[in-house]
């Protein structure tokens, strides 16, 4: 077996060190035992590049003395991966520029380890309890080298209780020490490193604080999730290079200074304990969508002294705003509202919350709400003036007065609205209703505008889940579905949804309908056309609208309609009847 065919060559200059690493990673057989290099080749100044990963993640145990790098004085890449060594290491070369290094059998690197060229510097579950050593390393050779170093990561180093000055890498764009789970401490030099780009310290759960930062470089920033931080972090500068902010298992507060971030477009927070957020939140000018989801205690804090009272807050930019399975009083939910009027779209969906602030009437683009599985949800004050889609689904707490102000005949008379309501029964205002989950007509010249509506009850399961899926049949041939409106959801009380015709079926233009006599017959039912049920619907107690709708309904839209030109019964029985009539008087 010759050496050099297994030996890859580091030739010329590279500047991409990550790049080099993953072409190398796929260039050598992954399958090739760490020993094969340590023994084969132990004492050649020719190998350049050692990457070793085992195969299956299954891990080696290598046998050594921790020398066998000693006579390869041109190494610069080292990466080893899911190998177990007998000893420590005693020597590494100096020529390193790249060391990544998973499980680092040693509690420290070797004493003379004096790298001048030392670029990506990764050591991932090293044994190390102190990162202090290392940096005064640096110091010391900062004068005449070091200043390469660009990446550092110590990720998942369970012993390690404090990151220490590292302002002698002035270099560094990316800095990781995620799963530390005794640190501690984080010294104030990690937060002005002014070529930071990317910074990551979640799942550190004893880490309480955080020094302030002020990199405008930084474009990645996972610094709370998992932790025990109590506040985030103050911004101390302007940063537009972070779009996208995600907390996880938090419970702390947001500074003013958040408002600095101003280029984040995505702000989420998901299984956090406790959330404070301050009025600057909706500062942010290019914010897009606030999500938070599953929050025990989610504060919106009262206006800050710093803003002018009475003047108009909002994010120009805002679109989607989900607060979803948290607990939020009616307060913050009304000072949240105050704050992102420009909203469009507004889900809520599972919260603990009672009132629906009579603010949401100054949400002039808010054309969707989601208000499924409110619970607690007692009162509606307000409605967007604009509104197209609200669900309330399961809100079993809903006033009668409330569910009134859902289906008032003056909210659906202009038509182009879909609705989900708590209610068991149609409006009086309603112009024909008929027992059971469909509903026809006949109509003449061309197809009516009309809000149609369904009543679903209940069956003897406590929950079952239904489909929801309108299809239109006309003259018993020409069949059209609605589009994007089909979805399956879980039924724990009566519902009527209420739903304008028209609106729902796209692409098809109903004008367009081929009549093929006067009077033409449209029938609406919800049975899907190919449906076949699984044994995973039978566990999820699915039924269809068939089985459980109570009544259907149908109503004019009279401003857009003649009503000569709709009829409830057959007209062509009813010409005879009128016509047999007729003749008998004569």
């Amino acid at each position: 077996m010759a050496s050099n065919t297994f030996v890859p060559k580091l030739i010329g200059h590279f500047n991409d060190l990550g790049t080099l690493a993953d072409t190398y990673l796929t260039a050598i057989d992954v399958g090739l035992m760490i020993r094969l290099f340590l023994v084969t080749f132990k004492g050649t100044d020719e190998v350049e590049v050692i990457i070793q990963k085992s195969v299956n993640n299954n891990g080696y145990n290598v046998q050594w003395n921790g020398k066998a790098f000693k006579k390869m004085k041109n190494l610069k890449v080292l990466i080893i991966k899911d190998v177990s060594f007998s000893s420590g290491v005693e020597y590494l070369p100096n020529s390193l520029r790249v060391l990544e290094w998973v499980g680092y059998p040693s509690p420290c690197l070797p004493a003379d380890f004096r790298p001048k060229k030392l670029s990506v510097l990764k050591l991932k579950k090293c044994r190390f309890s102190s990162l202090k050593p290392i940096m005064e390393s640096v110091t010391a050779l900062h004068s005449i080298g070091f200043m390469d170093m660009s990446v550092l990561n110590f990720d998942f180093c369970e012993l390690i209780t404090q990151i220490p000055d590292i302002s002698c890498l002035p270099n560094l764009w990316k800095l990781s020490f995620r799963g530390c789970d005794n640190l501690v401490e984080v010294h104030d030099s990690v937060g002005f490193l002014d070529k930071l780009r990317i910074l990551r310290a979640d799942y550190c759960i004893k880490l309480r604080t955080f020094p302030p930062i002020n990199v405008s470089t930084l474009e990645r920033l996972d610094i709370a999730s998992y932790t025990s931080l109590e506040a985030f972090p103050d911004i101390l500068g302007e940063n537009k290079k972070i779009t996208v902010l995600c907390l996880y298992g938090i419970d702390l507060e947001f500074p003013f200074s958040i408002q600095n971030l101003t280029g984040v477009q995505v702000l989420g927070m998901e299984n956090c304990r406790r959330i404070r957020l301050p009025i600057s939140i909706a500062m942010l000018p290019e914010l897009e969508l606030l999500k938070i989801r599953a929050c025990e205690e989610l504060h919106f804090s009262k206006q800050d002294g710093s803003i002018e009272k009475g003047s108009l807050i909002m994010c120009p930019k805002m679109d989607r705003l989900v607060i979803e399975d948290c607990n939020i009083s009616d307060e913050s939910l009304s000072l949240c509202l105050s704050w992102f009027v420009n909203v469009k779209s507004l889900s809520l969906r599972g919260s603990n919350f009672t009132i629906l602030p009579a603010f949401i009437n100054k949400c002039p683009f808010l054309t969707s709400l989601d208000l499924d599985n409110c619970m607690h949800l007692r009162e509606i004050r307000g409605l967007p003036p604009n509104i197209e889609y609200l669900s309330a689904k399961n809100c079993i707490s809903l006033s009668f007065q409330s569910t009134s102000i859902l289906l008032s005949e003056e909210l659906h008379n202009t038509g182009g609205k879909t609705f989900y309501v708590p209610e068991g029964r149609i409006p009086e205002w309603f112009d024909h209703r008929t027992k059971g989950g469909s509903i026809s007509f006949w109509f003449r010249n061309k197809f009516p505008a009309i809000v149609v509506c369904v009543v679903i009850g209940l069956t003897n399961e406590e929950l079952f889940s239904i489909k929801f899926d309108p299809q239109v049949i006309v003259n018993g041939n020409e069949r059209f579905g609605a589009h994007g409106l089909g979805h399956t959801f879980k039924v724990v009380a009566e519902l009527i949804f209420v739903f304008d015709l028209e609106s729902i079926l796209f692409p098809y233009e109903l004008e367009d309908v081929s009549l093929e006599k006067e009077w033409n017959h449209v029938e609406i039912s919800y049975q899907e056309p190919f449906d076949s049920y699984t044994y995973e619907d039978e566990l999820s107690n699915k039924v269809s609208i068939e089985e459980v709708g109570k009544e259907s309904g149908i109503y004019v839209l009279k401003q857009m309609n003649k009503m000569e030109d709709i009829r409830f019964t057959n007209p062509y029985i009813d010409n005879e009847i009128c016509s047999h009539n007729v003749k008998r008087h004569d």
